[in-house]
């Protein structure tokens, strides 16, 4: 018995080897403020407080309160995996915290924004990674850049050109337009025209797009070079509130009023020159695009509060989705939808199914768009939070009975991971970030309050034991029977079937013929099935069902 466990043992190691999935928990990294308090922010998705940068998690934490406040001090920590420890970053503003947010990567560099100490801007920092080369950007004697707006819903800095564009306060009510290449000597005002966000960066022509005092404009980082993007006539308002604004192929897709016929629209560009064309009108109420995303198919599908499109960039080609609805229509973050496998994934609700908010995947045409699970059967699943890590798409959804937890798919069925706050209560895992063989992000229980996680996703180059007999086993979708081998061989054999994380769905200790899957009620997805004879793994295969 005791060899046979350590076979089983063996069996469950291969099958997590080969889908990337580790059987362990979620490892707390620690319970920085001690109890039930809030050792990192549970902030919106806009905010980017947890990065991986140089071998290492940066994040906004704390381990204290504030004097004098409810609040938490929040600062700069860093996680170093290699020693275990969970550090204090910077100390920026002592006794109230910075909350450093919108951490993001230029070049070799870090960059946060943090509050001063009168909590009226946030200032800019960029480090290498050493402590003693923390660099505050805002200096008024060297570049009389005073700081940026503090906002959690706002697209107001893009990483560009080894630094950053963003958005700037000019003085107490008014706005310019900045680049940074992350001195201080090399931080330069690039205008003085008003608001600016929706910073888009278009990789082939290495500019920036974004809205300015309700303009479409370009900017190659230089005064010279920043400019409106084109003329665009007869668009006179632009929905600069949203991320209405994306990539498509060498050209833009746009949100913008047009007064020729007194409706909203959606416009592609041509290139960054001053040709466009209409895509969709709509009518006089803001259509609200988002996420718009670009296929490896050459289509591009985005999501209004009048459905979800796809289109060819062209007007005849720009189709809309039968019946489906995007999930939270106002929000302009990117933590809904993501490209996966060549296909795009996000949060949807297919009303004339009558089903919730589930799990939708497209491959850029309208017969391809489909929900992929249904996740909680009695409501909403309220999938959110994708990465992508380790060849697997990494999110947080609720099945209706173990609360908001972290989830994966495979791009054929998807799975829980864990349940991090037990039974019914959220755990709400937020910021996944993958690094090395661990995915990292923040998460909620009731006695820890949110503190840092980490989930181990050991890979292990060893191959699932494969033999000829294998070509004989098969899933068969007209009878709904697992096909066996039917040969001497399979006497006296035990049959096995595991779910990809391990759990035993199925067994049968003296092999008898084909298994009926239909009749014992399994669900669509991926399986192991292994095959032992006197104690010995003989082989395991995977199979699927669609």
């Amino acid at each position: 018995m005791i060899r046979f466990m350590n076979y089983f043992s063996l069996l469950l190691f291969l099958i997590f080897s080969c889908f990337n999935i580790s059987a362990q928990n979620p490892v707390l990294i620690k319970d920085n403020l001690v109890g039930e308090k809030d050792g990192c922010p549970f902030s919106r998705p806009v905010d980017d407080i947890l990065i991986a940068y140089k071998s290492k998690i940066y994040l906004s934490g704390t381990n204290r309160f504030a004097d004098f406040s409810t609040e938490g001090d929040f600062e700069p920590w860093v996680y170093d995996p290699s020693t275990n420890e969970l550090s204090l970053f910077a100390q920026l503003v002592p006794f109230k915290g910075s909350t450093p947010n919108k951490f993001f990567i230029s070049g070799d560099k870090l960059f946060f924004g943090a509050r001063d100490e009168f909590y009226l801007t946030d200032q800019l920092y960029v480090t290498d990674g050493n402590r003693n080369n923390l660099i505050n950007l805002c200096d008024s004697a060297i570049n009389q850049f005073r700081g940026m707006l503090v906002s959690p819903s706002r697209n107001t800095v893009v990483p560009f050109k080894n630094g950053a564009i963003f958005n700037a306060y000019e003085n107490l009510s008014s706005f310019s337009l900045w680049f940074t290449d992350g001195t201080k000597q090399g931080t330069i005002r690039l205008n003085k025209n008003g608001f600016s966000d929706n910073f888009v960066v278009h990789p082939k022509y290495n500019v920036v797009v974004f809205t300015q005092d309700n303009k479409f404009m370009v900017s190659d980082g230089t005064v010279a070079g920043t400019k409106v993007l084109n003329d665009l006539i007869n668009i006179v308002e632009i929905n600069s509130n949203s991320n209405a604004i994306g990539v498509f192929g060498d050209h833009y897709i746009f949100e913008a009023l047009d007064v020729s016929t007194g409706s909203f629209g959606v416009f592609v560009t041509k290139g960054i020159s001053s040709q466009y064309t209409k895509l969709i009108e709509f009518d006089l109420n803001l259509p609200n695009s988002r996420n718009i995303t670009t296929l490896p198919n050459g289509n591009c599908i985005f999501s209004t509060n009048k459905g979800i499109f796809i289109t060819d960039g062209t007007a005849s080609g720009t189709k809309k989705v039968p019946g489906l609805a995007s999930f939270n229509l106002n929000n302009p973050y990117s933590d809904l939808w993501t490209i996966y496998k060549s296909n795009a994934y996000f949060a949807a609700t297919d009303v004339s199914s009558g089903k919730g908010v589930e799990l939708f995947t497209s491959d850029g045409t309208v017969e391809g768009t489909k929900m992929l699970s249904d996740i909680n059967p009695n409501g909403s699943s309220n999938p959110s939070n994708f990465k992508v890590h380790q060849e697997l798409l990494f999110f947080s959804a609720n099945n209706g009975t173990q609360g908001n937890e972290l989830w994966y798919t495979d791009g054929a069925s998807s799975a829980r991971l864990t349940d991090i706050n037990s039974g019914s209560k959220d755990s709400n895992p937020m910021f996944l970030t993958g690094l090395d063989n661990n995915l990292y992000f923040t998460a909620t229980t009731d006695a820890e309050g949110r503190e840092l996680y980490k989930y181990s996703l050991s890979k292990v180059n060893v191959e699932n034991i494969r033999l000829q007999d294998n070509q004989n086993i098969y899933y068969n979708s007209s009878s709904g029977e697992l096909i066996l081998p039917d040969n001497e061989r399979m006497k006296g054999c035990s049959v096995f079937i595991y779910d990809l994380l391990g759990r035993n769905i199925y067994s049968v200790n003296r092999y008898t013929g084909n298994v009926n899957l239909k009749s014992l009620n399994f669900s669509s997805g991926n399986y192991i099935v292994s095959i032992t004879k006197n104690e010995k793994i003989l082989f395991n295969i995977r199979f699927s069902i669609p």
